[in-house]
């Protein structure tokens, strides 16, 4: 039920199956997984793979928005404004409820930039995209308004962890 949810959040430390057990809950949902690292401090960068990720799902996504990110310099340009070309492209062509997976958010949280492009992208997807971040610390993006309005859930390292019964069933 948590993957119903405009965002959730999946967080623990190394090792504890992050995103194994989103593999399994999103296993016959459409989703688009997209791995964070160091070079997505930088929210153009971050945008532009985002949208290629969603491309391998739906061909023609996001096609000029991508002439424009990697045509050159575009400082002139806030992120927002690319982000919400991202929101209008999403509107435009993801009718269907789809999920888009941010894996090791933890390597980009201190990035100011990229936290406000991921708060806009919140804000303005249409409610067909739900996101899932999987991360080992809470994030740092806005997430006020949308617990608020119900929108957030959590999953937290302690749901992640077998009972007994289910360490058994694997050690058999």
């Amino acid at each position: 039920a948590a993957f119903d949810r405009r965002l959730t959040v999946v967080c623990a430390p190394a090792g504890y199956g992050k995103t194994t057990a989103t593999a399994a809950a999103l296993e016959h949902r459409s989703a688009v997984w997209y791995k964070l690292d160091i070079l997505d401090h930088d929210p153009l960068a971050f945008l532009a793979a985002m949208t290629r990720a969603v491309r391998r799902l739906h061909p023609g996504f996001g096609a000029a928005l991508l002439r424009e990110l990697e045509s050159g310099p575009v400082l002139d340009i806030a992120p927002q404004v690319l982000a919400a070309q991202f929101c209008s492209e999403c509107d435009r062509l993801l009718k269907a409820p789809g999920h888009i997976v941010l894996d090791d958010y933890h390597e980009t949280m201190d990035a100011a930039s990229m936290n406000e492009v991921l708060g806009y992208l919140l804000e303005n997807c249409p409610e067909t995209v739900h996101f899932v971040v999987l991360t080992r610390y809470q994030p740092a993006f806005p997430l006020e308004k949308l617990r608020l309005a119900g929108g957030v859930a959590r999953v937290a390292q302690d749901r992640l962890l077998f009972d007994a019964t289910q360490t058994a069933d694997v050690l058999r």
